[in-house]
């Protein structure tokens, strides 16, 4: 999840409307009114905000904030015009304090706003636009940020896990052309003794028809050696 890229959106967005307000074209509140329904939404007649139908592209459970160095929500799905300079959230932080001292940073804290029925690990990407005194936060519930890793992780276990089938795949393939070709060695050893045992039997009955060097081994290895030559050996 890019929240800084967004956050990055938002930022161009008001010094772009801010160029015109000192360009004397509008209004710093004109300016403002224009900035609000188009980052957080139509204001409704409860004093929530219609995130639904902002001119961002938000994730699910995302939601943008802002307010002022008094602690005065400017902008908020639900705590809008509220002061919470002094709330404090379910582990006792400050959490706006804690915005305000690190400004253009990244928080993480419990938070629970009123529509919520429990207290939820949130990560905002802050932002702080001075010339109109905006503290600005994108937010998101850690599911949601850490929710793409956990496909990755599920990805790279099917990965890994195909990469086992395709090794054992392999490995029995080549274990049966090892034995394969092992058998082949051996029925190649086999073949040349059975040609050296023809040889010798040749060059002994050879050697027998020899009446001048009957019983001597020279003559046979001679016989041996000739009879290989005409076969090729």
């Amino acid at each position: 999840r890019n929240l800084q890229k967004q956050m990055n959106t938002i930022t161009h967005l008001l010094e772009q409307y801010d160029g015109m307000v000192n360009e004397g074209l509008i209004t710093r509140t004109e300016a403002q009114n224009i900035i609000k329904p188009m980052l957080s939404g139509p204001l409704l007649t409860n004093g929530k905000r219609d995130m639904s139908k902002t001119d961002m592209t938000l994730g699910l459970g995302d939601f943008l904030f802002v307010f002022d160095s008094k602690g005065n929500m400017i902008m908020h799905p639900e705590l809008e015009g509220k002061n919470l300079l002094e709330q404090t959230n379910p582990e006792g932080r400050f959490v706006l304090k804690e915005i305000m001292a690190a400004p253009n940073n990244v928080l993480l804290y419990q938070w629970k706003n009123p529509s919520d029925t429990e207290q939820k690990p949130m990560i905002t990407v802050n932002h702080y636009f001075a010339p109109w005194d905006w503290h600005i936060g994108l937010a998101t519930y850690e599911t949601n940020f850490y929710g793409w890793f956990e496909s990755l992780k599920y990805l790279l276990i099917s990965i890994v896990l195909g990469s086992y089938v395709i090794t054992a795949i392999l490995l029995t393939l080549a274990r049966r052309k090892e034995k394969a070709l092992r058998n082949s060695a051996m029925m190649s050893e086999h073949l040349s003794h059975t040609n050296e045992s023809i040889l010798m039997t040749l060059a002994v009955a050879l050697e027998e028809r020899d009446s001048y060097t009957s019983g001597h081994s020279q003559r046979v290895a001679y016989y041996m050696r000739e009879i290989a030559k005409q076969m090729g050996y």
